[in-house]
């Protein structure tokens, strides 16, 4: 199962669960967002609360070649993505 899950520690209830088609995606946390690489190399900004989730697709196509595996990297306003394959970087805007 590669489902992204939110959890209630206290209580150990399932909040919701969320299983993309993409694959599974390694993930970094940017304020209440996590910036998600899937494994078909496409990219997405998923907003996560207690309540639910809401993903906003950044890439129409993938970024990368698929078996991307690897968690994205973010320096000086560069975004690092890598697959099996491929290197990619993108400028972010602040």
């Amino acid at each position: 199962d590669h489902s992204l899950r939110c959890i209630d520690l206290a209580t150990g209830n399932v909040n919701w669960r969320w299983q993309p088609e993409q694959g599974r995606g390694q993930s970094i946390l940017i304020g209440d967002c996590l910036l998600t690489i899937f494994e078909s190399g496409h990219l997405g900004v998923i907003e996560i609360s207690p309540d639910g989730y809401d993903v906003r697709w950044l890439s129409k196509k993938p970024l990368v070649a698929a078996r991307c595996f690897s968690a994205p990297a973010l320096a000086s306003g560069r975004l690092y993505l890598r697959s099996d394959h491929e290197l990619a970087c993108l400028e972010m805007n602040p």
